[in-house]
């Protein structure tokens, strides 16, 4: 009788082990979530934008601000601009969206 209460008492330090591993990784998660999101608040994500091999991202949206918006670009700071995930070679057109940072938007 020893023996399956041992194995009792094992299986419930297991389980509350386990319980609390679970809730500190739901804890991790959430902020990691909170962090990502807070470091992208003056990222703009524009997708539409036909995708052209060896394009400068932020020259396309340099453009389209000032060939279809009418705002002169100068005055904006794009500090970092790219595609959002991978490009798929079998399509002869990508529509990737693209990711903007703006500097003191």
């Amino acid at each position: 009788m020893t023996n399956v209460a041992n194995v009792t008492d094992k299986l419930c330090q297991v389980v509350s082990t386990t319980n609390a591993q679970t809730r500190f990784l739901k804890a991790l998660a959430y902020k990691s979530i909170d962090k990502e999101a807070r470091a992208r608040r003056n990222y703009l994500i524009l997708p539409g934008f036909i995708e052209n091999c060896g394009e400068n991202c932020t020259q396309v949206l340099q453009d389209f601000l000032k060939n279809q918006l009418d705002i002169d670009s100068q005055f904006l700071y794009i500090a970092r601009a790219h595609r959002l995930g991978q490009r798929n070679s079998h399509r002869q057109h990508n529509h990737r969206p693209i990711i903007a940072n703006f500097r003191d938007a």
